[in-house]
């Protein structure tokens, strides 16, 4: 999970595995190997991981699915519900085997654009709810 999570998150944010490596002022070989699951970091690791990206570390460790308690606590009720849905729904689409789109393995950025594009249909949805 936390490989999954710590790629995701790099591409998300448009960073090499290399300037990840640089923020981090660790090494290029480190990232590779979380990412690849031939490595678990250390608990300093994980740290500077959560303030890069700004998610908690158990989001990283892949003990909940919500990124950041206290981002929750600033939004409107709105947005913290479409960000709950979010999450509930990527995990959900995360944790299926063998995953396709096309008739070929999803990668990590069509798992961004289909973050984005469900997030953008539940924004519609409520928009349209609230106009009835």
């Amino acid at each position: 999970m936390f490989s999954n999570r710590l790629k995701y998150l790099r591409k998300e944010k448009g960073l090499t595995q290399t300037e990840l490596a640089k923020l981090l002022n660790s090494s290029l070989s480190k990232v590779a190997m979380w990412e690849t699951q031939k490595r678990d970091p250390i608990m300093e690791d994980l740290l500077k991981l959560s303030d890069i990206f700004n998610v908690s570390t158990d989001y990283l460790l892949g003990k909940t699915d919500i990124k950041n308690m206290d981002n929750k606590v600033n939004i409107n009720k709105d947005e913290k519900d479409v960000e709950e849905l979010i999450e509930e729904t990527m995990s959900q689409i995360l944790n299926q085997e063998g995953l396709m789109l096309n008739g070929e393995i999803i990668d990590d950025n069509d798992l961004i654009l289909l973050r984005n594009a469900i997030k953008n249909g539940i924004e519609y949805a409520k928009s349209m709810k609230s106009k009835k």
